[in-house]
C-alpha cells in the first residue's frame, strides 16, 4: 500500500492544522466516555478480586458464568445498540424527542422479547449448559454445580444489562458523557457495598452474581 501510494504521489506526512474550537468538544465527550468504558471494567475486576475469599476455584467460576451470560448481550443487544447509533444520533442532533421516545420505547420492547426467554432458558438448563460447555478435564462436577449457580444468578439480570447498554447509547447519542461517567462510578460503589451484603449472607460466588443483578437493576 505504501508503495503504491508513492507511486501516486500521495503525502503521506505533511502539516495538519487542527482547529482547538473543534476538538475542544471531542475530548469533553471523549474523557468522561474512556473512564466509563474503564469503570465498567473495573468492575469485573473488583467483583474477581472479591471472589477470591468466597470458595475455591471461585474467581474462575465467576468468569466463566460470566462469560456464558454475557454471550446473549454482545450477540443481542450490542448488535442492536450499534445499528441504532447512527439513527438516533441524527434525531438527538435534531432534538427530535418523540422520535427518540418510540425507537426507545420500541428496542425496550424487542430486548425483553428477547432477554426474557433467554433468562429462563439459562435458568433452567444452566447445569446442562455448563456441564456441555465446560466440563471435561479437571473442570468436574463440582465446578459445574459452583459455575451453573453463579450463571443462573447472573442470568437474572440480562434484562436490566440489556436496558442499561440501550439507555448508554441513547446517552452517547444525546452527549450526556458526563451523566454515563456518574452513572458508572455510583455502579461500581454500589456493586462494591452490594458484594459485602450478599457475601455474607449467602457464602457463594452466586452472592456475587445476585450483587452485579440488583446493581443492574437499581442503575
Amino acid at each position: 500500500m505504501f508503495l503504491f501510494l508513492q507511486k501516486d504521489k500521495a503525502r503521506l506526512l505533511g502539516r495538519t492544522h487542527y482547529s482547538y474550537d473543534e476538538l475542544r468538544p471531542f475530548f469533553i465527550l471523549i474523557i468522561p466516555f474512556l473512564g466509563s468504558a474503564l469503570i465498567s471494567n473495573a468492575n469485573l475486576f473488583i467483583d474477581q478480586i472479591m471472589a477470591t475469599n468466597v470458595t475455591i476455584g471461585g474467581v474462575s467460576a465467576l468468569r466463566y458464568a460470566y462469560r456464558i451470560n454475557d454471550l446473549p448481550i454482545q450477540v443481542l443487544v450490542i448488535a442492536l445498540s450499534n445499528a441504532m447509533l447512527p439513527f438516533i444520533s441524527k434525531l438527538a442532533q435534531e432534538n427530535d424527542t418523540p422520535g427518540l421516545q418510540f425507537i426507545l420505547q420500541n428496542s425496550l420492547l424487542i430486548t425483553g422479547l428477547f432477554s426474557i426467554p433467554i433468562t429462563a432458558y439459562i435458568i433452567i438448563f444452566s447445569p446442562e449448559l455448563v456441564q456441555v460447555l465446560l466440563e471435561r478435564g479437571a473442570f468436574n462436577k463440582d465446578a459445574t454445580t459452583i459455575t451453573s449457580l453463579t450463571l443462573a444468578c447472573y442470568s437474572l439480570g440480562l434484562s436490566f444489562s440489556a436496558f442499561c447498554f440501550l439507555n448508554g447509547t441513547f446517552m452517547t447519542a444525546m452527549k450526556k458523557a458526563r451523566t454515563l461517567f456518574y452513572v458508572g462510578l455510583a455502579t461500581m460503589f454500589l456493586n462494591i457495598v452490594l458484594n459485602l451484603i450478599f457475601i455474607a449472607l449467602i457464602e457463594h460466588t452466586a452472592g456475587i452474581a445476585l450483587s452485579t443483578t440488583v446493581t443492574m437493576l437499581v442503575i
